[in-house]
């Protein structure tokens, strides 16, 4: 193992912690992809060949127009304004998180001791790591963090579950 230029390993615990909230946003991020499919009434497939391109921003972005379509132009006859509430409501909260996960995937991580760890922007840690841009995190709060990822996960699949599906049959071979 390589010597960490930034002070003592973070234990495997804290690692495991920050690869809990990198795969948890992974399914929340592919979610969000079905849920711009089914929108756009494209199947599952052709929707993601669309979207895989997109990063976070643009595929709300996606989603913010193809819900005023439905609600403005389709007059809520395929999806119901209560499941476009419901969504925009999921575009609002997958934001607030999408910052605070970028900050523990993105920053770097410098471990505090066995409980915590700083999270920091820069390259290399200040001399004072309570000042600046650094964000402090606990075992507990990163485990939240991941959970919370996944309560909302499980909320856009059950919105997702009812959005029009028009998943062709996979040709056989």
């Amino acid at each position: 193992m390589s010597k960490n230029p930034f002070g003592p390993e973070l234990t495997d615990v804290q690692f495991a912690l920050i690869g809990r909230i990198a795969v948890q946003w992974t399914r929340c991020e592919n979610v969000l992809q079905e849920i711009l499919a089914s929108l756009a009434w494209a199947p599952r497939y052709f929707g993601r060949a669309l979207t895989n391109s997109l990063g976070p921003d643009n595929r709300i972005g996606a989603i913010k127009s193809l819900c005023m379509i439905h609600e403005k132009q389709m007059l809520c006859q395929v999806v119901s304004l209560e499941q476009i509430t419901k969504i925009r409501q999921i575009a609002v909260r997958f934001d607030a998180l999408k910052g605070e996960r970028n900050k523990f995937i993105h920053w770097s991580a410098i471990r505090k001791d066995d409980d915590n760890l700083f999270f920091s922007p820069l390259k290399s840690l200040p001399a004072d790591p309570k000042g600046g841009d650094c964000m402090l995190a606990s075992n507990a709060e990163m485990l939240a963090f991941s959970e919370a990822i996944a309560t909302l996960t499980y909320e856009m699949m059950l919105v997702e579950k009812h959005l029009p599906n028009l998943d062709w049959p996979k040709p056989s071979p």
